[in-house]
């Protein structure tokens, strides 16, 4: 019971940082299509990158797990159909 405990935690532990660097690679596009936009947004577009590079080496180790999804991981796993977002009014 206590392993199965254990493993809970783990599993739940993995979830909350894919979902951080799904997150992240989110604001990455978002940012990247404000700079398109706006202007250059350089320092937080730093921030996000350095932020995606710090959970993705956390990660690393778990992605061989059986009990992780590995396409979770993939960049490309998002549904951005590459289409222009709207533009502001």
């Amino acid at each position: 019971m206590t392993r199965n405990v254990a493993d809970y935690f783990v599993e739940q532990g993995q979830r909350c940082l894919q979902n951080t660097l799904l997150r992240y690679k989110w604001s990455k596009k978002l940012f990247t299509q404000y700079t398109k936009i706006e202007g250059i947004c350089r320092q937080e577009m730093q921030y996000v990158e350095k932020m995606m590079t710090d959970i993705q080496k956390i990660l690393q180790p778990h992605i061989s797990n059986p009990h992780v999804d590995g396409n979770y991981f993939n960049e490309n796993s998002c549904n951005d159909d590459g289409r222009p977002s709207e533009p502001c009014n």
